[in-house]
């Protein structure tokens, strides 16, 4: 059923636009909004979540995981990268805010979209990204420290693909036990598989963790997070930003 629904969105409906896709110069990190003057709410929200002050190179996390400092990411590195990242992409005509409360499933099982204030021509895998997010931490509970480890294994997974071209294994595969994290990896798989047709040959990484950066940090604000949505969020997003760092280095 999940299946069909978004079939019916990315390719039926979105499809359309993404079709006229061509790839063109552009860089990712000004598209989606970086700079250095956001460093100060990045290091409020981490600080705010972590309930201690963000002033090492290391983030410690619950279960005694340690990531990256994000802070410094902004504060020390993205003034560096910012030029560096001036590359190329597919751009095409996005939805851009495809999050879930913009897709709407009617009594009669007809999939509508609604709210195209954000409608422009940028990074084709936008939507994509975006509602990949909001399904990780906003629709999948984590009740426990053990879904919230699973959780973590599927950020590991999917920052360590090299090629966002190539399909993602099993959930078995992973080591996902918790149903909900399983079943996250599952509909995953199915957003993932919309990116060969759009992407074609860039199967690059660096244009999916730049988004999950973007959106991922943003997430550590959002009301509709619990406290280990946002922790897996913050990991996700320190994830991401070290591997930019090394893309880019």
């Amino acid at each position: 059923q999940v299946q069909g629904y978004l079939t019916t969105v990315f390719e039926e409906q979105l499809g359309r636009l993404y079709a006229a896709g061509t790839r063109e110069r552009c860089n990712l990190l000004k598209y989606y909004g970086f700079a250095p003057s956001v460093a100060p709410h990045v290091r409020a929200a981490v600080q705010r979540l972590t309930g201690a002050p963000a002033d090492g190179p290391t983030l410690s996390l619950p279960g005694g995981v340690e990531v990256p400092n994000l802070c410094l990411f902004y504060e020390e590195h993205l003034a560096r990268l910012l030029p560096l990242a001036d590359r190329s992409a597919y751009l095409a005509f996005v939805h851009g805010d495809l999050n879930g409360a913009n897709i709407v499933i009617d009594a009669h099982d007809n999939v509508w979209l609604i709210d195209f204030f954000h409608t422009h021509r940028g990074h084709v895998l936008r939507d994509l990204i975006k509602l990949e997010n909001d399904l990780l931490f906003i629709f999948t509970p984590v009740p426990d420290e053990a879904a919230l480890a699973e959780g973590l294994r599927i950020t590991d997974a999917l920052i360590g693909a090299t090629d966002i071209t190539a399909p993602l294994p099993a959930a078995d595969a992973v080591g996902l036990a918790v149903p909900a994290m399983a079943r996250a990896w599952e509909t995953l798989r199915i957003l993932r598989s919309f990116y060969p047709a759009l992407v074609r040959e860039d199967g690059d990484p660096l244009q999916v963790l730049i988004g999950k950066l973007r959106y991922a940090a943003h997430n550590l604000s959002f009301d509709e997070s619990d406290g280990r949505q946002k922790v897996w969020a913050l990991y996700t997003a320190a994830r991401c930003a070290e591997a930019i760092r090394r893309c880019l280095a």
